[in-house]
């Protein structure tokens, strides 16, 4: 029986003394799991007390592309690196398992910037109205086309609006001015020009003084076929011998009216003597007298005396007489009635053009005269 007891002690004592030992083996083993970057930390080592892995910083989010047409998607956010894995405390005592880190999340895609809107296209401007037909009159520019308003810049956040184009501005044509006098519908001879149109032979009468006459001679002697020849009774013929209604100078007029038909035109010639002059009343008288002894649509080219060189005077018009007779001329143009003011006749008595009485043309002069009456009527 004491046997028994001892042997009891023994395998106590042997319990007692082994247990702890076998504790302390596999007490090393059970502190295990870790935290893991982003998984599970790394098994803790055997330390002081064990402190937990640190959690993981969270991403920095994407940042937002920026915008142009379309804004560019924000790049993804960096991941978090993983957390420092929890050491394992020494001792007896089994260190805590460090905690995982917290993983980390994606940044958040940068939103797409909405598209700037075009702006709106400037108004093309009104195309310029065409100036008033007559002789010379220019069409209207074109109205500049409004610009295109300048696109809107696109961001992150939607482009601004693009500035709307201005408007163009509208050309304005320039109105016509009113034409010359009209042709006479005949073609001028090949190469050769004429300021007032050509005519057939003949179909021009004439009207005036002695004066008209040193111009018909001179157009005679050049050849010149359209106007009659030269009619000498003309002579000494102002204006107030033709404001009768018949009669007179009239006579002459008639006699070549029957000899070459009835005139499609007619030049007039103003001319006076310096104590009668001129009014605008007897113009218009001689105007009316020529239609009745012609037709009612014969056109009438009306001029003044010749003039002259600056400073010189016709003595039987007296001074200031020439201007005079070109004044009355201007005055009575008036194209919707088929008159019509026909521009000067010139003569320079420096060039031996003018003859010893101060206003009638030399021989010279006459031929002058007569290339003048050609640049203005044609042969």
């Amino acid at each position: 029986m004491a046997n028994r007891k001892d042997s009891v002690r023994i395998a106590s004592f042997l319990i007692i003394g082994l247990v702890p030992l076998w504790l302390m083996s596999c007490a090393g083993n059970e502190g295990d799991p870790t935290g893991t970057a982003g998984t599970t930390g790394s098994a803790g080592t055997t330390g002081s007390g064990n402190t937990s892995g640190a959690a993981g910083a969270t991403g920095i989010a994407g940042t937002t592309g920026a915008g142009n047409t379309s804004g560019a998607a924000g790049t993804t956010g960096t991941g978090n690196t993983s957390g420092v894995a929890g050491t394992t405390g020494s001792g007896n005592t089994t260190g805590s398992a460090g905690t995982t880190g917290t993983g980390n999340t994606s940044g958040a895609a940068g939103t797409t910037g909405e598209a700037g809107t075009t702006g709106s296209a400037g108004v093309t401007g009104s195309a310029g109205t065409t100036g008033t037909a007559g002789r010379g009159g220019t069409t209207g520019t074109a109205g500049r086309g409004g610009t295109t308003g300048t696109a809107g810049s696109a961001g992150g956040r939607g482009g601004t609006t693009g500035t709307a184009g201005t408007t163009g501005t509208a050309g304005s044509g320039t109105a016509g001015t009113t034409g010359g006098g009209g042709t006479t519908g005949v073609a001028c001879p090949a190469g050769t020009t004429a300021e007032y149109g050509c005519g057939a032979p003949r179909t021009m009468g004439s009207m005036g003084c002695s004066m008209s006459v040193n111009v018909s001679t001179g157009y005679n002697r050049r050849m010149g076929m359209r106007m009659w020849p030269p009619i000498a009774a003309y002579g000494g013929q102002v204006v107030q011998s033709w404001t009768p209604a018949s009669g007179g100078v009239w006579t002459s007029f008639d006699a070549a009216a029957s000899q070459y038909g009835k005139p499609t035109d007619i030049w007039m010639q103003i001319c006076i003597f310096a104590q009668q002059g001129v009014t605008a009343a007897e113009v218009q008288k001689m105007i009316t007298n020529a239609r009745a002894h012609s037709t009612p649509t014969t056109r009438i080219w009306i001029t003044g005396q010749p003039t002259y060189e600056t400073g010189h005077t016709c003595s039987l018009a007296g001074a200031g007489g020439t201007e005079l007779t070109d004044m009355r001329a201007r005055e009575a143009n008036n194209p919707a009635n088929g008159v019509y003011y026909a521009g000067t006749f010139k003569i320079d008595s420096t060039k031996g053009e003018v003859s010893s009485d101060t206003c009638h043309a030399s021989s010279a002069g006459e031929l002058t005269l007569g290339d003048q009456f050609i640049a203005k009527f044609g042969k």
